[in-house]
Parts: structure tokens; C-alpha cells; sequence
């Protein structure tokens, strides 16, 4: 399995290089009220996009346990939003001259687990963001509060705590912080396999900045009392903010073999605010050991 998630990851950065559409460039944004906002919206809707997604059930890998995962999901965006239009239309993307980004981003992960006493649990992810080269590197621990009794009919429950760290943008500075709490039942199935429900929430915090760039309305042949800043610095989203916190449920099914699992989650935003927010359906394919 290790040697096919070198593959996988080999294949995920050897892209073609004229596959960079999708990267985030603030180049075309100035210092205006209007701009900022489309900075700021930017910025939350790429951190829902990479933020860590649970997907699972609660149950740990056990003290020692590993679990090696590649997940897929697409993310649901507000594509007409002026911040994803084209960048010669004043948007953040090169398009090649489509008016409008895709309805959905797409993701792929590379996912370790490592399972330590005391129903502990540790975790490291790469994700990478279709047709770009931008990625997100990220790690996670969990805790199995519940787990190991379905003999007795109770459902495993565990909590965690992730972290993922935007990389390979020149503009935007990104991180995003999840935790949240996972309840699921698993159920043995035809004596080899099991299946497993399993019900979620968690909470998603956004903290953002942009790198020193150049004004784009700046002129060098203007009056100096006249002129524009030549570099700006659009203002930080801080994660004491409650615009830049979500809350989300997750559901989905766990079919599991000896050595082989098959998942499917679906992410849903439950707070009902005026800003971006989105569905998330991922799909992912484990080896444990």
C-alpha cells in the first residue's frame, strides 16, 4: 500500500504544467472596499475547499494499528461570484477566458494514521487542488472516548482536533483548523466484512492573509500626492472572528474488509449566514494494517 501511495502521489505532482488554472492569484485586486471583499470571500471559500475533512467513522486504528487512505472530494463553490471570474475580468483565477470557475474544486488526499495506547490517535495528510499547484499539508489527533463494545449495542465515539497549512500560493496565506466529534455503530457482515454508519460534527475555523503585493492601480507617472500605495497588504481574518467559523454535519457508510475499506461521506453547512459555504462529497479507499 506504501508503495501505491507513492505512485498516487507521484502522479498527483507530475500534472501537466499547462494544468494551473486553478491557482489563486490576487494580482488584479486593489485597494478598494469592493476588492477587499472579494479578498475576503476568497479566502474563506479556499480554506472550506482545504479544510482537514474528517472522513470515517469514530473507531481508532488501535495502539497498533495503521491506516493508509487516498481520498477524492469535490467541493461545492459560488463559481458566479465576481471573486472567481476570470482574471482579466477582475477575478482571482486564469481561466483561459471562461467567464465563470467550475460549480465544484476537487481535491485529492493522501492520508497516514497511526493508532497509540489509550485510544489515541495520530494522523498526517497532503491534499492536493485540481489543476493547480497548490496543496495543503496538514496533521491531526484523535481520541477514541467509546470504542470496542458493540457487543453490548454501543456505538464507538471519538473527538479530534486537524490542522491544514495552504502551500505553494505566492499570494494567499492560509490555514484551517477543524474539531468536531464523530458517533458511528459498526455491524459485522457476512463474517469477514463490516459495515459502519457514522454521524459527525464539526467546527471550522479560517485564518487568512495576503502576501506584500503591488497595487495594480498604481501609475509611476502620477503626482507623488497623488498617487496610490504601490504595495498593499489586504487585512488579516483572524480566527477569533465569528465570520470566519463554521459549523458542519457529516454522515456517511464504511464498508471494511480484513485489509481493505471503501468510504463515502457528505459534508453540509448548517449555519444559515449570508457568506460562502459548502457541501463536500468525498469518496476513500484504506489499507490498514
Amino acid at each position: 500500500m506504501f508503495r501505491l501511495v507513492l505512485v498516487a502521489f507521484a502522479l498527483v505532482s507530475s500534472a501537466p504544467s499547462w494544468a494551473r488554472s486553478y491557482d489563486v492569484s490576487l494580482s488584479r485586486l486593489g485597494d478598494t472596499p469592493a476588492d477587499r471583499a472579494k479578498y475576503r470571500s476568497l479566502a474563506q471559500e479556499m480554506g472550506l475547499v482545504l479544510a482537514p475533512l474528517h472522513i470515517g467513522p469514530a473507531r481508532t486504528t488501535g495502539h497498533s494499528g495503521f491506516e493508509y487512505t487516498l481520498r477524492v472530494s469535490t467541493h461545492n463553490i459560488h463559481q458566479t461570484r465576481s471573486y472567481w471570474t476570470d482574471v482579466s475580468e477582475g477575478g482571482v483565477m486564469d481561466l483561459d477566458g471562461a467567464t465563470n470557475a467550475p460549480d465544484t474544486l476537487s481535491t485529492t488526499t493522501i492520508e497516514v494514521r497511526k493508532g497509540l495506547p489509550f485510544g489515541l490517535e495520530l494522523g498526517t495528510n497532503l491534499s492536493w487542488l485540481e489543476n493547480s499547484e497548490t496543496l495543503a499539508l496538514g496533521g491531526r489527533i484523535r481520541i477514541g472516548l467509546l470504542e470496542g463494545y458493540q457487543d453490548s449495542y454501543s456505538p464507538d465515539v471519538s473527538v479530534y482536533a486537524a490542522v491544514n497549512r495552504m502551500l505553494g500560493s505566492t499570494d494567499l496565506d492560509l490555514t484551517t483548523l477543524a474539531t468536531g466529534a464523530t458517533v458511528s455503530y459498526r455491524k459485522s457482515l457476512l463474517g469477514r466484512m463490516s459495515i459502519t454508519p457514522f454521524f459527525g460534527f464539526d467546527f471550522i475555523l479560517v485564518q487568512a492573509g495576503s502576501h506584500l503585493l503591488i497595487n495594480p492601480a498604481f501609475d509611476v507617472s502620477c503626482e507623488a500626492s497623488e498617487c496610490p500605495d504601490r504595495l498593499i497588504v489586504f487585512d488579516p481574518l483572524e480566527l477569533d472572528d465569528a465570520d470566519n467559523q463554521w459549523s458542519r454535519i457529516r454522515y456517511g457508510l464504511r464498508i471494511e474488509t480484513i485489509l481493505f475499506a471503501f468510504s463515502v461521506q457528505h459534508d453540509m453547512p448548517v449555519d444559515d449566514l449570508d457568506r460562502p459555504d459548502q457541501n463536500a462529497i468525498s469518496v476513500g479507499l484504506s489499507a490498514h494494517f
